[in-house]
């Protein structure tokens, strides 16, 4: 089996190859005791003891370790601000589709659209669960909603 783990503030997985399915997520990662472990898709708290068959995981699965279970977003798009809220294991294009659709933002239009983190040029991966982005200790997140610049060639 196979497991990649984000955790709060990185923005990536750490993947852990050829995991025995009778291990349990504390052989993987160490948890403190404030941080929670949920299974990205399911919003769902994972008892760090248990076993990952025990979690009924498939071959591969997504974890987030995180303090928080839900973020506090705050999204700034062309001069408006939107204000949402979402599990931590939301996917970024999930939390993009839902934010596009409440500033009245078309589905084309909105393929075009890219979340950064406030003030810089650091661009969510779509495929990453939220909270992978809020850092360890808070449970909030600025963005801004900006169209993704392609390079013509």
């Amino acid at each position: 089996m196979r497991a990649h783990i984000y955790t709060a503030g990185t923005g990536k997985a750490v993947t852990h190859d050829d995991i025995d399915e009778t291990a349990s997520f504390a052989t993987l990662v160490n948890v403190d005791a404030a941080e929670k472990v949920f299974l990205v898709g399911s919003e769902q708290e994972i008892d760090t003891e248990v076993t990952l068959r025990q979690v009924g995981v498939g071959e591969t699965a997504h974890f987030v370790v995180h303090r928080c279970e839900n973020v506090n977003l705050h999204v700034g798009y062309t001069g408006r601000d939107l204000d949402e809220k979402a599990h931590v294991t939301t996917l970024v294009s999930k939390v993009l589709d839902k934010t596009a659709k409440h500033l009245g933002i078309s589905d084309s239009d909105a393929a075009d659209l890219v979340f950064r983190i406030s003030g810089t040029n650091d661009e969510l991966d779509e495929a990453a669960p939220i909270g992978s982005y809020v850092a360890n200790g808070t449970c909030s997140l600025v963005l801004d909603l900006v169209h993704l610049v392609r390079s013509a060639g």
